[in-house]
């Protein structure tokens, strides 16, 4: 019974550990609004966004909405981005 004790003990260690990192995630939005005007309020919903007190928004290429499989957002914010404060922001939105 003592190495199922012990063995039972390291699953719990593995999965606490595992929920910890998943914890520390990086925010991920899922959906933002779309077919905005300028100065209007953009909502975004993801996960981990409690922390965020200020965003990078920048305009896409007109093409960016065409029909077909959704490209991948730039790994870095271009140049023309501009800093917007954060409204409201909670876990899942802001």
């Amino acid at each position: 019974m003592t190495s199922f004790r012990r063995l039972a003990t390291l699953v719990l260690m593995i999965v606490f550990l595992v929920i910890a990192a998943a914890a520390e995630a990086a925010p991920v939005v899922f959906w933002a609004s779309d077919n905005l005007q300028p100065g209007d309020a953009v909502l975004l919903h993801g996960d981990g966004l409690a922390e965020l007190d200020s965003l990078r928004v920048w305009r896409l290429p007109d093409d960016a909405s065409a029909p077909g499989p959704a490209k991948a957002p730039p790994a870095k914010a271009p140049e023309s981005a501009v800093v917007a404060k954060a409204l409201q922001p909670s876990r899942q939105s802001v």
